[in-house]
């Protein structure tokens, strides 16, 4: 109902494309895709920082909160990583106040998250590595 007569909307959400000479309306969806010689979309990443993780879309932001929300946890990233064999994992990499276990925070934050969203790997740091910006810097953590 969103779009029904709104044509500003429309237009903003479904772009025209023209590709081989037909102007095709499209959805914009955040993905990052690339168009091969032959017309098929390869996708290549996201704008935003969501994730598909086992059939459901996560927004990695929501897993920091609920790390955020214990007294424990100083700062956190959460990545998905993948594993040469082509398996993810969400991981979350934090730093803490004081030397909590790992087995401590898992339990903390599973009371917070639904089971798809319980990072299968927590890694604690003493500091997560920081951008020019001062910003915690995914690209260098999802290259651990």
């Amino acid at each position: 109902m969103g779009y029904f007569n709104d044509f500003e909307q429309s237009r903003t959400s479904f772009p025209e494309i023209e590709h081989n000479g037909l102007f095709l309306r499209m959805h914009t969806t955040g993905d990052f895709v690339e168009v091969d010689n032959v017309g098929k979309l390869h996708f290549k990443g996201r704008v935003d920082n969501q994730i598909k993780y086992l059939g459901y879309r996560i927004e990695p932001e929501e897993i920091e909160a609920a790390f955020q929300s214990l007294e424990e946890v100083c700062e956190v990233c959460v990545v998905l990583l993948s594993e040469p064999s082509g398996i993810q994992k969400i991981v979350a990499f934090v730093s803490v106040h004081n030397k909590s276990s790992i087995t401590e925070l898992k339990s903390l934050v599973q009371e917070r998250l639904p089971v798809y969203m319980i990072p299968e790997k927590i890694i604690v740091l003493d500091q997560l590595p920081k951008n020019n910006n001062g910003k915690i810097d995914r690209k260098a953590l999802q290259n651990e």
